[in-house]
């Protein structure tokens, strides 16, 4: 089967058995900030399994893009990839346990035709359920086999859980360890696990404690694609799928060199075996990262230092130092990118449709790396430059270079050594953990605290609902109705103490609909008892949640109390949300009904609005959304708000979002004439009270999805500020007035491209007349085949093409290898005329000696023109003295 069938066989199965195929999600999650990328099948499925979205069918299938983070620096080895495709069935409420197993075993076996005899199956040692069933349609009891990491839970979060029972292929003996105790779940390749069905059955609260079974249970499974490739194609690993197998055969014509798929990892330097290792290993990487890559820029994301961008980044980056470790000195992202499309466009279309826009991505970020390599290399060296013989630099610094100038830890010490220095690996993992726990931090505060409906049922139950009175007041008197420490009910709240409090009334908005909840303070009536309320959420419709410290006192449940908003914050919040709504209509009046909402945050400081719509806005297109929302805003038009039917609401013309999920009754907010949509969120109560709305910028987040970023209020006074001060400090550098700016601006751009035009044009006539010496001592030499092998001036490897070209114009037979320092490194280029490749010599062999006597790692191109290179630039001339006695051995050859 080829990947094509083996993906639509699964959903075609599923297909024919009631289920609805859902098309893939993007890899960039909309309105999700608690993951980067998507990370598994059942991603998309969430909101359906925790009731917050009505699924458009009971079952459900589909084939999931997905990208796990984790993974990126052990790629490269057999097992593990970035970027991979999930197919899953899926049951919110409908078959459970029997119904997943059966699917499973029919499709296995008569779909794909495996042997029933090489098929086992793990199940957890408390599910008694799941081994009958596989019992009852015939797996032998020596099949099935208990293990104790077969259970399904997000740790340290509230919600469902339950056992799951994972599939394994045997692949053989041959493939394994050969241990008497060798079973499903061995480290070893003989059991490889190819299917995953997770029984949602029970409730568990944040400390990961079962609290009873779920009132709806799920069944959510994940096949991997590359995994059912292996088995069904016979393979030894991934990598030789038809997946793969067309990106590594354009590595291996870009480079020259061969894969050898049965090389394990890479291992020790100093051997054939273990160069052939390396080899595999970068072959892989560069295989792996060409396919991630090139799904993230298709799905809209672009390269960048934070988030999700930086994923992305790192990918790039670290297939282009492996590319380098390959011998590929110029871009070759782009070829890379374009095998993948050519591959993966059949199944996902959009690929094809983009592949002008992705390699413009990657291209410029390819270019913009090999830049940041040779500023990393002056830095580093100014850095090493005090430093004696065996000592190291210091882990801040080589972080500094990793994290500020993307330069990689493994260049680091690659460089040092070379030098007889090292570095303090140990300082820099402490540097880059300091990063990572910032970072999560920070993900922690955009996501909130984590809650789930069924966690917080009973609590509901003991404390009544709450009455939100917010849209009137923010200070309201109320009573405690429950105190939750860590998921549990507690009678009391000391000072110090971090918990949750439920009251009867209160003022404070809950995360939703986009806009983040309110802060503030609860007091008790004689004010001698402080919490501080850090966020706010509504688990259910009427429960609201007040999280927070006890920052004086004692509190106890039944205790009379003040809850107080922060005032300040909640009016930046009410002016972002009402700017969210008039941004909407602007944008929809400049780029027409399409462009609908997909997601929002709303904060004190900051709005941001994704839409749908497939291109980036222009500057004229901006100005213009901004100068309507602005007029708006100064019409301090009244915003109105009332509760109506969800039918009537609609029939009125009040939009919401779709992925939504609303009930009978709806709150619609309206700007009379203007806006009208369903919103739960605070406002203010004209439009002339936001002041002002300032977009920042704009990006794509996905495959037809943009985001704008604004500012509004005082955030958008100060964003103001700061761009004329910036202004005001250029203009103290030009001459002439702030009118004046652009032209004397673009008078400097122009006269630097002068400059560089009159320094390229001096470096061509240098390079013409070194030229021309070269051709006069080929015309002169002797032989009816010519080996020669020059030092010549470059500035880089395009200057040695250059000279190349010029050699190509002669009418000769022979071969030329050119070398020159670039970048404190040598480089070669070697030519083979037409005639001698006929005879079968190899450009690829003659620079490879060369880069090899220098101290490199090899190089590679095309039979008549390769380029390779050096670490020492001492050795330069005993890299070109190589080339003259492989191409000398060639020759004699042949």
């Amino acid at each position: 089967m080829t990947s094509d069938q083996v993906r639509d066989t699964f959903l075609d199965f599923f297909q024919a058995r009631g289920h609805v195929r859902m098309p893939s999600s993007s890899l960039v999650p909309l309105n999700d900030p608690t993951v980067l990328l998507t990370p598994a099948g059942m991603h998309q499925m969430q909101p359906f399994f925790l009731g917050k979205a009505k699924p458009p069918a009971k079952r459900l299938t589909s084939c999931q893009k997905c990208f796990r983070t984790t993974d990126i620096e052990t790629v490269g080895n057999e097992r593990n990839l970035t970027f991979f495709e999930m197919l899953g069935n899926f049951s919110v409420g409908d078959y459970f346990k029997e119904g997943a197993i059966d699917f499973a075993w029919d499709l296995l076996r008569k779909g794909y035709g495996l042997p029933e005899d090489r098929l086992h199956v793990t199940c957890h040692p408390s599910d008694e359920e799941a081994p009958a069933i596989w019992r009852q349609i015939g797996v032998p009891a020596e099949r099935i086999h208990r293990d104790e990491t077969n259970w399904w839970a997000i740790k340290g979060a509230a919600g469902p859980c339950g056992p799951d029972s994972e599939i394994y292929f045997d692949r053989g003996a041959e493939m394994g360890c050969r241990r008497p105790d060798c079973a499903p779940g061995c480290d070893c390749d003989r059991y490889l696990e190819i299917w995953n069905l997770v029984f949602m059955q029970f409730l568990q609260n944040e400390s990961n404690e079962v609290q009873g079974p779920l009132q709806q249970q799920n069944i959510d499974t994940g096949a991997g694609l590359e995994r059912l490739c292996l088995v069904l194609q016979g393979r030894p690993t991934v990598y030789e799928t038809d997946l793969f197998r067309p990106i590594i055969s354009t590595v291996e014509q870009l480079t020259g060199l061969s894969y050898d798929g049965s090389v394990e990892d890479a291992g020790a330097a100093g051997s054939s075996a273990g160069t052939a290792r390396r080899r595999a290993f970068g072959i892989r990487v560069l295989a792996d990262h060409a396919r991630s890559m090139t799904f993230l820029v298709g799905d809209g994301l672009e390269p960048s230092n934070e988030g999700r961008g930086y994923i992305l980044r790192r990918i790039i980056r670290r297939a282009i130092r492996h590319g380098r470790m390959l011998g590929l000195e110029r871009p070759f992202l782009k070829d890379l990118s374009a095998s993948v499309i050519e591959r993966m466009a059949g199944a996902y279309p959009n690929l094809s449709q983009d592949r002008l826009a992705i390699f413009n991505v990657i291209e410029a970020e390819e270019e913009k790396f090999n830049q940041t390599l040779s500023q990393g290399l002056s830095i580093l060296n100014a850095m090493v430059s005090s430093l004696r013989h065996g000592q190291q630099l210091p882990g801040s610094d080589a972080f500094r270079l990793y994290d500020t100038y993307g330069f990689p830890l493994e260049v680091t010490q690659e460089i040092l050594a070379e030098r007889g220095l090292g570095v303090d690996e140990t300082g820099f993992l402490a540097e880059l953990e300091e990063q990572r726990r910032r970072s999560r931090a920070s993900a922690k505060g955009a996501a909130g605290p984590s809650v789930h409906p069924d966690a917080y049922r009973p609590i509901r139950t003991h404390a009544g609902p709450t009455t939100f009175l917010g849209y009137e007041t923010t200070t309201a008197d109320g009573e405690i109705r429950a105190i939750v420490v860590e998921g549990e009910m507690r009678q009391r709240l000391a000072a110090g103490e971090q918990g949750e409090l439920i009251l009867d009334r209160t003022p404070f908005y809950a995360t939703g609909g986009g806009q983040v909840g309110d802060t503030g303070r609860v007091v008790s009536t004689t004010g001698d008892t402080l919490f501080e309320v850090i966020a706010t959420t509504k688990p259910m419709a009427d429960l609201f949640v007040h999280h927070g410290v006890m920052a004086r006192g004692e509190l106890a449940v039944g205790d009379r109390v003040r809850a107080t908003v922060d005032e300040g914050l909640r009016w930046d919040t009410a002016r972002n949300h009402t700017g969210t709504h008039i941004l909407h209509a602007a944008l929809r009046r400049v780029l027409g009904e399409k462009a609908t909402q997909a997601g929002s945050v709303v904060e004190p400081d900051r709005l941001r609005f994704d839409f749908h719509y497939s291109s980036a806005l222009t500057d004229e297109q901006l100005r213009e959304v901004e100068r309507i929302a602005n007029e708006e805003i100064r019409r301090d038009e009244p915003v109105q708000t009332e509760v109506l039917g969800l039918d009537e609401a609609t029939s009125r013309g009040a939009i919401g979002l779709f992925e939504e999920k609303y009930g009978e009754q709806v709150r619609v907010v309206s700007i009379p004439g203007f806006s009208m949509e369903l919103c739960g969120g605070t406002h203010v109560r004209a439009t002339g009270q936001i002041g002002e709305l300032v977009i920042a910028g704009q990006e794509s987040i996905g495959s037809g999805v943009r985001r704008v970023e604004a500012f509004t209020g005082r955030r958008a006074a100060e964003y103001v500020r700061d761009r004329l001060e910036t202004l005001r400090a250029v203009q103290q550098i030009l001459p002439g007035g702030e009118a004046d700016m652009p032209r004397q601006v673009q008078r400097l751009l122009d006269e630097l491209a002068k400059k560089d035009k009159q320094i390229e044009r001096l470096k061509r006539e240098g390079s013409g007349s070194e030229a021309e010496e070269l051709l006069a001592r080929i015309k002169s030499a002797n032989g009816s085949a010519q080996v020669l092998a020059e030092v010549v001036t470059a500035d880089n490897r395009d200057d040695l093409l250059r000279l190349v070209d010029r050699v190509k114009t002669l009418r000769f037979s022979g071969v030329v290898t050119l070398g020159a320092v670039v970048d404190d490194k040598p480089a070669y280029v070697t030519l083979v005329t037409k005639d001698l490749v006929e005879r079968g010599v190899k450009a690829g062999e003659v620079v490879r000696a060369a880069s090899l006597a220098a101290g490199g790692s090899g190089g590679g191109g095309r039979p008549d023109l390769a380029q390779g290179g050096g670490k020492d630039a001492s050795k330069l001339a005993d890299g070109l003295a190589a080339a003259v006695e492989a191409a000398r051995a060639q020759l004699e050859r042949k």
